[in-house]
Parts: C-alpha cells; sequence; structure tokens
C-alpha cells in the first residue's frame, strides 16, 4: 500500500475511525428521525356509551373536527351548514 510521506499510521486510524463514528452517528440520527415522523399521537379514552357509537345526545357520535361548513354558491350569498354524522361534501349534484 502506498502512504504519503508525512502521515504516519496513527493519523490514519484516527481518520478511519472518525469516519466510521460520524457514519454511525448519521445512521442513528437518520433511524432517530424515521422513528419520530411514526410516533402516532394517543387516542383519548371515550365513554362506554361513545364506545357503542352513541353521543350524548343518543345519536351517533362525530369524529372530532369541524361541525359546520361554509357553502359557498355562485351568485349567493355563502350559508353554514351544520354537519350531520353521516353527511356527503362535493360539488356532485346529489351533495
Amino acid at each position: 500500500m502506498l502512504l504519503a510521506k508525512g502521515v504516519t499510521p496513527f493519523a490514519l486510524s484516527a481518520l478511519k475511525y472518525g469516519l466510521l463514528a460520524l457514519l454511525f452517528l448519521f445512521i442513528w440520527r437518520s433511524m432517530r428521525w424515521v422513528v419520530r415522523g411514526l410516533a402516532v399521537n394517543p387516542v383519548p379514552r371515550q365513554s362506554r356509551d361513545a364506545k357503542n357509537g352513541k353521543g350524548s345526545e343518543g345519536g351517533p357520535a362525530l369524529p372530532p373536527g369541524p361541525s359546520s361548513v361554509v357553502v359557498y354558491a355562485d351568485g349567493a350569498k355563502p350559508r353554514t351548514v351544520k354537519m350531520a354524522a353521516s353527511m356527503v361534501i362535493g360539488r356532485a349534484p346529489e351533495c
């Protein structure tokens, strides 16, 4: 093996182990980033009625989210519509 005249074997070993440490650090950081991206937020506990599919009013329980939607029609004033447990939203005529 051909070595440069001013490089000692100790310096080459230090460079080799330094590169190995940087490689380990890179793999560790990227795996930590992937694991954090896969983390799922815990689901809050529900009451017994909510587990059976009934809300406090006796109807089906709504998932967390918006409770109303603003509808914009061509040439008409915007209006607010309360969302039901089962509702289709879209631009088709049956929506």
